[in-house]
């Protein structure tokens, strides 16, 4: 896949006052994915670092009342004149920024307040078809236990809307494991981190295809798998997820008749597993699977 994403987020010292947004789903996708990074305002010219700018009256103004809109949709141009050349199935752009926000952004007061909108760059790419996915109001994470988590993230990978996914050891002790550690009843549980664009796939969409994988009622255990690295769980990391898990949870409860034995929690820790275990079944097609 290639993905345009905001320098930014990918650690490049961009950002008005120097620095950059470094963020580690983004770090993620790099690994697993063609990259194309911009920056709008230095692309427009503007020095790094700069006055932070805002829209105000449509207007992209920085905060010593010095008028930037030229160089803003200048380097909102050829972003778009990349954009058009290289094709990107997704871009990923920065939250609230004048140039990258897309559903809000702030509004020109310099007070910290948000309103309903896209900035430049982000507002010319919709435009022009592109779908672009903002880095803290779209794009979510859930870690889902399922058994044997090379099975379960082939699975998900196969879905629209899943950007990234990624295996490890969930919400045991407060100790990175090895996988050998795992085996011997670590405590942790073989867990899929799944980073997904809310726009495009729901979580309960996603829990839907889960129960459809899984045995709900089986303890530790999954296929031919046995042993509490295998229990089954979903782990949210946002307090919105919840109340949308629980209905999902109930309604496959109402199914069975019984108690679930999957579990329902916050997430406690999760530990990347080794590099040998990421995309198993990709690297490894004949590989076992339990689903």
């Amino acid at each position: 896949m290639k993905i345009m994403i905001s320098a930014c987020l990918a650690g490049e010292n961009c950002k008005y006052n120097g620095g950059n947004n470094r963020n580690e789903n983004v770090l993620q996708l790099m690994k697993e994915n063609e990259v194309i990074t911009i920056c709008p305002e230095q692309m427009g010219g503007l020095p790094t670092p700069r006055v932070p700018s805002e829209i105000k009256d449509g207007v992209v103004t920085a905060r010593d009342g010095r008028i930037v809109d030229k160089e803003f949709r200048v380097g909102a141009a050829k972003c778009l004149e990349i954009a058009l050349r290289e094709k990107p199935d997704l871009i990923v752009l920065q939250s609230r920024s004048p140039s990258c926000g897309i559903k809000q952004r702030y509004d020109g007061t310099f007070t910290g307040t948000l309103i309903d909108g896209a900035g430049v760059t982000a507002q010319l790419l919709i435009e022009n078809g592109f779908h672009c996915v903002d880095v803290e109001d779209d794009m979510k994470t859930i870690y889902l236990a399922g058994g044997c988590f090379w099975g379960v993230q082939k699975f998900f990978d196969q879905f629209d809307g899943v950007i990234s996914t990624e295996v490890g050891y969930a919400n045991g002790p407060e100790e990175a494991p090895t996988y050998q550690e795992v085996c011997q009843s670590s405590g942790h549980a073989e867990t899929v981190k799944i980073v997904y664009d809310e726009s495009r796939i729901t979580l309960t969409d996603l829990l839907g295809y889960y129960f459809m994988v899984i045995d709900p009622l089986s303890v530790n255990k999954q296929g031919n798998d046995a042993g509490i690295q295998y229990r089954t769980g979903i782990y949210y990391t946002d307090e919105d997820q919840l109340s949308e898990a629980q209905q999902v949870y109930a309604v496959e409860e109402k199914k069975a008749g019984v108690s679930l034995a999957v579990e329902l929690e916050p997430l406690e820790n999760f530990f990347t597993a080794e590099e040998y275990h990421q995309k198993y079944l990709v690297k490894n097609p004949g590989g076992y699977c339990h689903i």
